[in-house]
């Protein structure tokens, strides 16, 4: 129910499911990023809380954040490629068997985490079961990933700060009155050597590739960005550096932060944030049709989204098409390469 005593709006899908239609109560560095590729998928995924499978990349993505949280929790001089593997290697046992009883219909939640995490880590193990990954092909993937960051950084060298920050907070937009609960949690915050100025430096891995300069909006940076206005909030110490490692690929992208882009990310998002309320009751969420449409799970109640994916369909699945492995292949069966 609102506040004000009367049923939030619903809608129907195209199967006959009835969806509750409430807007969020807080922003993330990612929902923002949601907000900004397409407001009719964010709508769908945040407004009215449609569950979607998990991709694989992003599991993947989860484990091996975890193992490199473990290891710069470590003291520097412990912080080695070998003792990583071994902390992987622990905890993919943890999960596989998590698996192992989930599926048998078994209580898993004491084999994984610890308590802080153990939601999360049943989560995880719920994704991997639905995913039914090779584990060879898991253990690759996460190994990949892991030695990407050995391959490119020196951790016995970095003073951390804290692992997996986590923040809440309300921030009043200048100018406008507005405002906006924001939430999120920073990879890594480490402190600078002297030489580099002694300030904060926030960390974020992400494990897939790295954005080509094409099609670079600017996501990636506008994460930093956040997270090094969360910490200034908190602190009142505003971090001087930001760098995003992308550790499959070996590629650290440096994110350069001043007053003035901090400034810009926190009025974007208020604006955001004033957007998704304003367009809540007639539900005029726009849609934003591109390449990504081929690999949304909501693409049957998007007749842009269609059109977008039976244009890129026609011209094959070379540049500029519809690769084969695209989710709307399945999701729309009467796709073919022919149709428009």
């Amino acid at each position: 129910m609102r506040p004000d005593g009367t049923p939030w709006p619903t809608v129907v899908d195209i199967d006959g499911n009835t969806w509750t239609r409430r807007p969020p109560s807080r922003l993330s560095p990612s929902a923002f990023n949601d907000w900004r590729s397409c407001q009719r998928g964010f709508a769908f995924d945040r407004i009215q809380r449609r569950p979607s499978e998990p991709g694989l990349p992003a599991t993947i993505g989860v484990h091996v954040h975890r193992v490199l949280d473990l290891v710069m929790e470590l003291p520097p001089q412990e912080r080695t490629l070998d003792r990583a593997l071994a902390i992987h290697e622990g905890l993919n046992t943890k999960l596989w068997e998590a698996c192992r009883r989930l599926q048998a219909g078994e209580p898993a939640a004491e084999v994984v985490g610890d308590r802080d995490n153990r939601d999360e880590d049943i989560r995880h193990a719920v994704e991997v079961v639905v995913l039914r990954p090779g584990l060879r092909a898991w253990n690759d993937a996460v190994e990949r990933g892991v030695r990407g960051y050995f391959a490119m950084a020196s951790p016995e060298k970095v003073e951390v700060i804290a692992t997996e920050q986590k923040f809440e907070q309300k921030w009043e937009v200048r100018d406008s009155g507005l405002i906006v609960p924001i939430t999120g949690s920073a990879d890594r915050l480490d402190r600078l050597p002297a030489e580099y100025g002694g300030g904060i430096r926030v960390i974020d891995y992400k494990n897939g590739k790295v954005i080509s300069p094409k099609f670079d909006k600017g996501e990636h940076d506008d994460q930093i960005l956040t997270y090094a206005a969360m910490v200034e909030e908190d602190t009142g110490e505003l971090p001087t550096a930001g760098l995003l490692l992308y550790v499959s690929h070996q590629k650290p992208k440096h994110v350069e932060v001043t007053p003035e882009r901090v400034a810009d990310v926190k009025g974007r998002i208020g604006r955001a944030w004033a957007d998704i309320h304003d367009k809540f009751e007639d539900d005029s969420y726009e849609p934003n049709p591109g390449p990504l449409c081929g690999w949304c799970p909501h693409i049957r109640e998007c007749d842009a989204g269609q059109a977008e994916v039976r244009m890129r369909a026609a011209r094959g699945t070379g540049r500029g098409g519809l690769r084969e492995d695209a989710p709307a292949r399945t999701l729309l069966p009467d796709l073919s390469l022919a149709s428009v």
